[in-house]
Order: C-alpha cells, then sequence, then structure tokens
C-alpha cells in the first residue's frame, strides 16, 4: 500500500511516498557512517559500480539525455572514474550531493539538540516523515521525501539562475550548475520544500536577492539540515565548513 504525506501542516502538497533508501543502500553497499569533511564535502567518488549509478538515477528520475547533452558526456558511467573533470559537471555533482544526503550521519529525533536554528515546525515535519515511512533515522527520511517528491531531473544549461530550481506544477528538479557534496544535499531539501508552495520574497537588506518570509521556508529547512549535521559530527572542519554554509544562508530567513 502506497504511503501518503503532506509534508509539515497546512495546506500543502499530498506526496505519495515511495521509500527506495533501503533498496539503494543495498545496491551501492552504502551505510549512514558519514560525519566528516573527508566524506561529506571531499569525497566525490563514491560510485563503485554501475548498478549504483543506476539505482540513484532511478530514485531522481534523471533525464539522463538532458545531462550528458549539458555535460558532454558519453555516458553516466564515466563517473566511476577518477576524472575530477567528470565530477565538476551537473550530473556528477546531482549524485555527489544524492550520495551526502543518503549516507551523512543525521541521527535521530531522539539526538537533535534544541537550537535557534531549527525552527519546531520544521522538525515537526521531520518527525510526521520519520514517523510515516518507519525511517530509522532523518537521512533516510530525508532521502524517500526527497526523491518520492521528484517526478524528473533534467539539466539546463549555464544562466545566472539559481544552482537549481523546483517546478512545483510538474515537479521537476532542474540543476543548473554543481552541487557540493553535503551542501548540496541541503540544497535539495531546500528545492524540494518548494512543492509545498514555500517561495521566496525580496531580501530586505538586498533587493536583488530572494530570502523566506518565515523560518519554516526553504531556507529554514536547508539551515536545520545543516545544523543537524554540525550537531552529529566530531570533526572540526566539517563542523566549520557546515557553520559557514550556515551563516551565509541564516540571513535569507526573515
Amino acid at each position: 500500500m502506497p504511503l501518503f504525506i503532506a509534508f509539515a501542516a497546512g495546506c500543502q502538497a499530498e506526496v505519495e511516498l515511495a521509500p527506495s533508501w533501503d533498496t539503494t543502500a543495498w545496491i551501492c553497499g552504502w551505510t549512514a557512517e558519514v560525519n566528516s569533511a573527508e566524506g561529506a564535502f571531499l569525497e566525490r567518488r563514491p560510485y563503485r559500480t554501475p548498478a549504483c549509478i543506476d539505482a540513484v538515477m532511478k530514485d531522481f528520475d534523471v533525464d539522463e539525455h538532458s545531462f550528458l547533452v549539458a555535460d558532454q558526456l558519453a555516458n553516466p558511467y564515466v563517473l566511476l572514474g577518477n576524472d575530477d573533470a567528470v565530477w565538476n559537471t551537473r550530473l556528477g555533482g546531482l549524485l555527489w550531493a544524492a550520495w551526502a544526503l543518503h549516507t551523512t550521519d543525521l541521527g535521530t529525533l531522539e539526538t537533535v539538540w534544541q537550537s535557534d536554528l531549527i525552527d519546531p515546525t520544521v522538525l515537526s515535519s521531520i518527525e510526521e516523515t520519520t514517523v510515516s515511512l518507519h525511517s530509522p533515522n532523518i537521512q533516510s527520511a530525508l532521502y524517500d521525501w526527497v526523491t518520492s517528491t521528484v517526478s524528473q531531473t533534467q539539466a539546463a544549461g549555464p544562466t545566472r539562475e539559481a544552482m537549481a530550481s523546483f517546478h512545483t506544477g510538474t515537479r521537476t528538479l532542474v540543476v543548473r550548475d554543481v552541487m557540493y557534496g553535503f551542501a548540496g544535499s541541503a540544497l535539495l531539501v531546500h528545492e524540494i520544500r518548494h512543492d509545498v508552495g514555500a517561495g521566496h520574497i525580496r531580501c530586505s537588506f538586498d533587493a536583488a536577492s530572494y530570502c523566506d518570509d518565515g523560518p519554516d521556508g526553504s531556507y529554514g529547512f536547508q539551515l536545520a539540515v545543516l545544523e543537524i549535521a554540525r550537531q552529529r559530527t566530531t570533526d572540526p572542519i566539517f563542523a566549520a565548513q557546515l557553520l559557514h554554509q550556515i551563516e551565509g544562508i541564516s540571513q535569507r530567513v526573515q
């Protein structure tokens, strides 16, 4: 029987949840143990088999042709190699961010500390999802929520627009630039949060920039994910990288 959830309280989109975290973990041989800078931000070669790449691309309903054309790649399996140039592509960044979201240790709801950076509404939304999915941990709930919400993931040409965007009508995730490690994972959560109608407003401090009018929008979810990871890590370098991300994003919540 399919699972449905209206992610967070209020008038929001109902999503049919199709859990894939466990299956992908088995195919790829991944475990939720990453909590260091070396793993979440620097490791770009976590894919060891074509089957693993296929599994994640299926999870995100990747439009393979659009990525191969935009990135000028012969096939997705070139990501099994050690060429940095290949990883610095849209597809490489997407798979990098997907792996970090899947494997970064975010713990359970019981391990989250109270923090001004985690709005109670956001935490309630995460709790609702973990309960609905019977998820053993936060990262599996977020991974399944993100992949269940996306109907298709496409590559777009380089523009001055955001690194990624989410089209709510078609539930299409559009990737325009490289998503870097766990920072990209938090960005995926940000974009998928738009599915519930959480749009942006112009920032009070810069009319050319976008912010959220409240703590439970896309930037609020992005902040929460970064803060949960910061609480879990024992690596001071990873913690500093996460804090840098948090400081840049927190001003976007007004």
